[in-house]
C-alpha cells in the first residue's frame, strides 16, 4: 500500500498530527500507509492530533 500519511512529531509538546502526504513532498517527513496511521497510537505521555479529519475548504481555481 502506498504512503499517504505523514507522522508529524513535535517533540518539546510531546504531541504527534497525522495529515495527508502533502502535494510538495519532504523526504524529512516520516510517511506511512493509511492502515498503519488509522493503527498508529502516540507514544505514553503523548497527544494526538489527526488532522485528515478536518474539513479544509477547497481553494478557489479548484471551483468550477
Amino acid at each position: 500500500m502506498p504512503s499517504a500519511v505523514v507522522l508529524l512529531f513535535d517533540y518539546a509538546e510531546r504531541h504527534v498530527v497525522l495529515d495527508w502526504v502533502p502535494a510538495q513532498r519532504d523526504p524529512n517527513l516520516l510517511e506511512v500507509c493509511v492502515d498503519h496511521a488509522d493503527r498508529f497510537s502516540p507514544p505514553r505521555g503523548w497527544t494526538l492530533s489527526d488532522e485528515r479529519l478536518v474539513v479544509r475548504p477547497i481553494p478557489a481555481q479548484l471551483v468550477g
